[in-house]
């Protein structure tokens, strides 16, 4: 989505011209919006410029404030039809960390990779094998999670298990589970274990839930950048319903995609001799970062 429609349909929705909408900003925080005249508001608007991300992340603030959503004004509980919205534009690389994320040398844009998600998928098992094989390679006993539960927890409807494939290949990998607020925090705090998640564990797409990052993976930057998109659209289609997002792991680049995610550490134990850290985040904070916005509004220029 073009950030000047958002901000112009949140306008519009909450009832204010560009006036009372300029004094309104300034009254909520005037350090950044302190020289923001309705004439600027304007040029947003029309496009004519483009505010910072840091101006962008304050103005969500603002609108989460005064709509009590985590992402004001695209209200859809679809989350194709979430990521249709947000995606007019290309997305710029996100996140490159170099184990969960490698770097092939390709343009996967220009080589037609297809976004699958794996319920009912033919290919759905080899995946799951796959994802088991690298799963248990970055985890330890205690965030470990057999193949089979996997094959479970895939037809849940309100999880999200999609993968990137190219022709016989595969190129990525995001899997995340909805889960009870209870559940959530149970194995955030590290008093229940993945492994042991129940049936009645799982939060329905209509239930209050929290959604638990379970796995990522991905062959190059781009790819990893198409999973991210797949994920946000997750949240905003599931965001009326949704509390917090997060993850348990040992694997010492997981803080990288904490920060991306903008979850932050809310605890720690010792597993085999590891260190599992947890990380999560409110999801009004998590939709304000700097990732999570450049998703949402991608553009090629900040001024």
């Amino acid at each position: 989505m073009k950030f000047s429609t958002y901000l112009k349909t949140c306008r519009e929705e909450l009832g204010l011209t560009q006036d009372a909408l300029t004094e309104a900003l300034y009254l909520f925080d005037d350090e950044l919006f302190e020289g923001v005249a309705p004439g600027t508001l304007s040029r947003w608007e029309r496009e004519v410029s483009t505010p910072s991300y840091r101006r962008i992340e304050a103005l969500m603030r603002f609108f989460q404030y005064r709509f009590d959503l985590p992402v004001p004004c695209i209200r859809t509980r679809d989350a194709k039809e979430a990521e249709r919205i947000m995606c007019e534009e290309e997305l710029e690389t996100l996140f490159k960390p170099k184990k969960m994320v490698a770097d092939l040398a390709f343009q996967a844009e220009k080589i037609g990779f297809e976004t699958i998600t794996l319920r009912h998928h033919p290919r759905a098992d080899e995946l799951l094998e796959l994802n088991t094989m690298l799963h248990k390679s970055i985890n330890t006993p205690l965030t470990r999670v057999e193949e089979k539960q996997f094959k479970t927890w895939i037809e849940n409807p309100a999880n999200l298990f999609v993968a990137v494939t190219y022709k016989s290949s595969f190129l990525g990998l995001l899997f995340a589970l909805r889960l009870k607020p209870e559940s959530f925090d149970a194995i955030l705090r590290f008093q229940k274990r993945k492994a042991d998640l129940k049936e009645e564990d799982f939060a329905a797409i209509d239930e209050e839930g929290s959604v638990y990052l379970l796995s990522f993976f991905a062959l190059s930057p781009h790819i990893a950048t198409q999973l991210f998109r797949r994920y946000y659209a997750h949240l905003v289609a599931y965001q009326q319903k949704t509390r917090e997002t997060g993850f348990v792991s040992s694997f010492e680049e997981a803080l990288l995609l904490a920060e991306r995610f903008g979850l932050h550490q809310s605890g720690e134990t010792e597993s085999d001799g590891e260190t599992v850290l947890a990380y999560r985040a409110d999801l009004f904070d998590a939709m304000r970062t700097t990732t999570a916005l450049k998703v949402l509004f991608p553009k090629k220029h900040c001024s």
